[in-house]
């Protein structure tokens, strides 16, 4: 698997999320601009509620550009033996295989096509890359999640 488009593809999903979280940001901090403060109307809390939403899309923004910086830096080169940051691992469940991306923390949530392929990229503190670190092919790993146990096989991993 092409790791390299791989990495790609999810920065340009992470830069579109970023735009994103920028324009809200933008508009929540016009609007709490705009909004009446408490010496106009000492029951209307929009300004107050405009200014928490403008926070916290700037800090969902910031969050965002610190993974796609991070995603810019990981050493795609090294051959993985056993899994870490940086490795494809496809495994077996129930007869069917899928694809994991292990990603530095905040970096994952994303399900990215390639080669054909559905690759789910996890952050490395998500219950499935943590039950997967540091395994190697042919390990099989029981992952308890909130609603199962669930049975990986591990088949490759690059």
């Amino acid at each position: 698997m092409d790791k390299k488009n791989l990495v790609e593809k999810l920065i340009i999903n992470f830069q579109e999320k970023a735009e994103e979280s920028r324009k809200l940001f933008e508009s929540a901090r016009q609007a709490a601009i705009d909004a009446p403060g408490a010496m106009q109307s000492k029951s209307d809390t929009t300004k107050f509620q405009m200014s928490q939403l403008a926070e916290s899309s700037l800090a969902v923004y910031k969050q965002i550009q610190r993974c796609i910086s991070t995603l810019k830096e990981i050493d795609l080169s090294r051959e993985c033996k056993a899994i870490g940051i940086g490795a494809v691992v496809k495994v077996e469940e129930d007869q069917s295989e899928s694809y994991y991306f292990i990603l530095p923390i905040n970096c994952g949530g994303q399900s990215i096509e390639l080669e054909e392929q559905e690759v789910n990229a996890i952050a490395v503190k998500s219950p499935i890359a943590q039950a997967l670190l540091n395994k190697k092919a042919g390990d099989i790993i029981n992952i308890k999640v909130p609603a199962s146990l669930r049975i990986f096989r591990i088949i490759e991993i690059e």
